[in-house]
């Protein structure tokens, strides 16, 4: 995976957000970057990461919650 910390943003909502991405506990980060900005799917990720599929989901589901709280309101699914 290449270094998420270095890629750049024009929008300043993208770089906030990305922000408080990096600011996640790594198992929450790799999951919420591998899924919303490289794409995969939770069954790609669960593979990837030695993980079952129901992991990842639940990990997503905490980690979005955590961005949820650190971003406001501004953060909506």
């Amino acid at each position: 995976m290449e270094n998420i910390e270095h890629l750049p943003f024009e929008d300043p909502t993208e770089s906030e957000v990305m922000r408080a991405v990096l600011d996640l506990p790594a198992k929450y980060k790799d999951a919420i970057y591998l899924y919303y900005y490289e794409g995969y799917s939770a069954d790609e990720i669960a593979r990837f990461l030695h993980q079952s599929s129901n992991t990842v989901y639940s990990k997503l589901h905490r980690a979005r919650a955590m961005l949820k709280q650190k971003l406001g309101e501004a953060f909506d699914e």
